[in-house]
């Protein structure tokens, strides 16, 4: 009890910073769903603030399972998960119409996300993974409501490198009897351990499965042979090994573009400029330190 009641005291700063958001700019009308933004604090003087964005689930946020999904990159912001995996359009098959879901921009740097501290930037893998276990603990002591939901834990494309680890810490933090006392759940009956303990196999299988399924989307793209990284197909892909080979590249540092206008990049040009409109931005309650 008093270990309970000492977490909550040394977790109650003020690095909770939330709203929940009913209109947005260009959108027709109020959201179908609701939508909170927001910052929390992680860190040893919690100097590393990082946003997210969470939308409760449409069909019964008290019982529906809680999603906490990073996205790859490295460093891209949440919000390319909402908009390009969810959609930005009314959709009836969405993610959110059975989950209720925080999209975080981690790490730090990315998205709105930032550090107060010049040594707050520095980053990797195991420190973004213990940074995202940090927000994930205070989040749900912030949202006590959602303590008993069904936890379930993923992400996309360099994020494989963070899930693992942040589960991890989940695991241990049970283990350890610490709280809040999240309701992990394992996808073990659904990809049967396969992505630890792959097959060249099944492997295989799952391109084949992937480019049979796709074989008639968007027949119509006469650019895919020139846009083979960007295709939908990969059954026309070729892959190149190369590009697994080590790069060091600081993410974070990289000067500020607008994507270029060629095959299927030029659909995050929109979201650059609704995501840059200052109307937008206040409506988020984004920090001007990241403007």
């Amino acid at each position: 009890m008093c270990l309970s009641i000492l977490l909550l005291l040394v977790f109650s700063t003020i690095s909770f910073s939330q709203s929940v958001i009913e209109y947005v700019r260009r959108y027709p009308g109020k959201l179908p769903f609701k939508l909170e933004p927001g910052y929390i604090g992680v860190g040893d003087t919690d100097e590393v603030q990082l946003f997210y964005y969470f939308i409760e689930s449409e069909r019964s946020p008290a019982n529906d399972p809680l999603v906490f999904w990073l996205t790859g990159g490295p460093a891209c912001s949440g919000f390319s998960a909402l908009a390009y995996e969810i959609a930005v359009t009314v959709n009836p098959y969405a993610w959110t119409q059975v989950a209720n879901i925080i999209f975080i921009d981690a790490p730090v740097g990315a998205g709105f996300s930032y550090a107060t501290t010049s040594e707050g930037y520095y980053t990797s893998d195991t420190k973004s993974a213990q940074k995202s276990y940090t927000f994930l603990r205070k989040w749900l002591l912030d949202h006590p409501q959602f303590l008993g939901n069904q936890l379930y834990i993923g992400g996309d494309s360099c994020s494989g490198l963070i899930v693992p680890m942040l589960v991890k810490h989940v695991l241990e933090g049970l283990e350890a009897g610490l709280r809040p006392r999240m309701q992990l759940q394992a996808a073990k009956y659904i990809c049967h351990e396969d992505y630890v303990n792959y097959s060249i196999n099944n492997t295989l299988r799952v391109t084949a499965l992937q480019a049979e399924c796709l074989l008639q989307i968007n027949l119509a793209q006469i650019l895919e042979p020139q846009c083979a990284y960007a295709s939908g197909k990969p059954k026309e892909v070729e892959w190149n090994l190369r590009v697994q080979e080590l790069k060091t590249m600081n993410y974070l540092l990289l000067e500020t573009k607008l994507p270029e206008l060629q095959c299927r990049g030029f659909t995050y040009v929109l979201a650059y400029k609704w995501l840059n409109d200052d109307i937008v931005r206040k409506a988020l309650h984004v920090r001007e330190v990241c403007i």
